[in-house]
């Protein structure tokens, strides 16, 4: 018996650590190309920003939307569609990502008014000297160029600013439900971006998983920035939550909705992508709870930004060679 539990111990850490292996590879091709892309097309245009506190921010975020976040969402999500992606493809998925925090920023910091993003983006109004109104304009005009589809674009672009318009509501309610909406429409408008180099007859089966997943990586975004959320007074459905079993409940419910929404094809090692998100994500809640000792997420707000963040030392760990190993 105990033969056989060390060769079961074995099998388990090979199978889960060649997994990794194959993850990280997939990772470090697509970071270095999604780097490259930025670097040159996407960083000369931001060197106008000013250096104030939305500009430092700004910069920063779409440097990590645009290579990390898009270096793997991105190329997983063609995968999933069973698109083979061209490098007009990668440039086209990495501009999206990059552009993906100005929604953001004017909206929540108000850099931008609302109707003039509105008129430079959909209504071809020129921009004024704001160099924040520039920058917009410029990836707008590259993103045309590079999308297949414009009709689609300017469809996904109404859509989230009227959904990014609501959302502000979402920031000082205390109703659960109307954040939850909002939490879900916000995840899952940015999500169908990452569809924009696959033709419509190719995305219709792939909509319901990419629903299901942006709402989930909404909400996992959201649990990350529980601290954060809570220093800016944004209401969120983990900063309104009671406790962190609270907490672990939805998550544990949307991450399971968006794991099983994958389609049957989809590679394996996007598969594991996607897993050790999710593991990430778990490792992370418990280490809230050790953080918070029975506080409630509320009190988040009292943790050193060091030890709010150290959970990454505890990923790579045994518990992820089984995940990983118990994948289908």
């Amino acid at each position: 018996m105990k033969d056989q539990t060390q060769s079961n111990s074995f099998y388990t850490f090979a199978k889960g650590f060649i997994r990794l292996v194959r993850l990280i590879l997939f990772i470090i091709k697509y970071q270095l190309l999604y780097r490259k892309i930025y670097n040159t097309e996407i960083l000369p245009l931001l060197g106008t920003l000013p250096d104030d506190l939305a500009g430092r921010r700004l910069r920063k975020r779409t440097k990590n939307y645009g290579i990390t976040i898009s270096g793997f969402f991105g190329p997983a999500t063609l995968k999933m569609a069973g698109h083979h992606p061209t490098l007009a493809d990668h440039r086209l998925l990495c501009l999206t990502g990059s552009a993906m925090p100005g929604f953001d920023a004017c909206y929540d910091e108000s850099i931008v008014d609302t109707r003039s993003i509105k008129s430079i983006l959909l209504e071809g109004q020129q921009p004024n000297d704001s160099p924040y109104e520039q920058l917009a304009h410029i990836l707008w005009i590259k993103l045309k160029e590079l999308t297949p589809d414009t009709t689609r674009l300017n469809e996904l672009t109404q859509k989230i600013i009227e959904i990014q318009t609501r959302s502000l509501i979402q920031t000082t309610s205390t109703n659960r439900s109307l954040i939850e909406t909002a939490t879900r429409e916000k995840g899952i408008a940015g999500a169908l971006f990452f569809t924009l180099p696959i033709s419509k007859e190719n995305q219709d089966h792939l909509i319901p998983c990419i629903n299901k997943l942006g709402a989930w990586v909404q909400l996992s975004d959201d649990l990350h920035d529980l601290r954060s959320d809570l220093l800016e007074g944004n209401n969120t459905l983990i900063t309104t939550s009671s406790s962190v079993k609270d907490i672990e409940e939805i998550y544990y419910n949307w991450a399971a909705e968006a794991l099983k929404s994958l389609p049957s094809k989809t590679p394996q090692t996007v598969r594991s992508g996607f897993l050790l998100y999710h593991y990430q994500n778990i490792v992370f809640i418990k280490h809230l709870k050790d953080c918070l000792n029975g506080k409630t997420p509320q009190e988040a707000i009292d943790i050193s930004r060091d030890e709010y963040y150290n959970y990454k030392s505890k990923l790579v760990s045994w518990g992820l060679f089984r995940a990983l190993t118990l994948q289908p």
